[in-house]
């Protein structure tokens, strides 16, 4: 047997996740699992180096979605590029293992190919709570986590949840709650505290981003016009 929970994404943009998560329980309750993933937000940016800077009009252009040449299912959409370090920055990676080194990359608009270099860098996402709302069984309590290293034992506290209320922070932005754990993932996890059968919890979340997802740069360029989001 295992508690029933859901997940539901109501917004999730460049800037900002509203995300509620839900628990009606058999008794197994939760401990330190896993709720928001920050990695798997939208726009979450993962980097790619190319070998070598292409010609002007030859390159990937912003919104196009790119694929490792004979791989027909691994994609993802351009979102920025720095001509400079020849940095491609990648956001919706379905894929993530096809991407490696060497690998010919495939724009699916332009039919460009580039090359690869070095591996994938993975998203280094962060967020901080702006606001919660929450709604759990009478005498029980939902304890929230920043997750930490060393398989979670450097956690803390994000913020205890029992009875029904809220907070919002976004007209105080000083009372936002960062993430304080020790080397974060940025994730979030939730235990519950005194769980029975049909005990439950709806917590929604109010995530402000803060570094690590990348927004479609759609200004057009000589090197990298703007072709539309896929």
């Amino acid at each position: 047997m295992a508690d029933t929970l859901t997940y539901r994404v109501v917004s999730d943009t460049e800037k900002r996740a509203v995300i509620q998560v839900t628990n009606l329980s058999d008794g197994s309750g939760e401990s330190a699992n896993l709720k928001i993933n920050v990695a798997n937000l939208a726009y979450a940016a993962s980097l790619v180096t190319l070998t070598a800077a292409g010609p002007v009009g030859s390159y990937f252009r912003i919104g196009e979605t790119v694929r490792p040449n004979g791989n027909v299912t691994a994609n993802a959409v351009v979102a920025a590029f720095d001509p400079s370090s020849l940095k491609l920055s990648l956001v919706s990676v379905n894929q993530p293992g096809a991407f490696v080194n060497a690998a010919t990359l495939v724009g699916l608009t332009t039919n460009v190919t580039l090359i690869q270099s070095g591996a994938l860098v993975s998203p280094n996402c962060r967020v901080m709570v702006q606001g919660l709302q929450w709604c759990v069984s009478d005498g029980k309590a939902v304890q929230l986590q920043w997750h930490g290293n060393s398989g979670g034992a450097n956690s803390t506290t994000l913020y205890i949840c029992s009875g029904s209320d809220h907070f919002n922070a976004t007209m105080a932005p000083q009372h936002n709650i960062q993430n304080d754990a020790n080397v974060a993932d940025g994730n979030i996890t939730a235990t519950t505290i005194n769980f029975a059968n049909n005990d439950s919890y709806t917590v929604v979340f109010d995530l402000k981003k803060t570094s690590g997802y990348q927004a479609l740069l759609k200004e057009t360029n000589p090197n990298f016009g703007f072709v539309g989001v896929n």
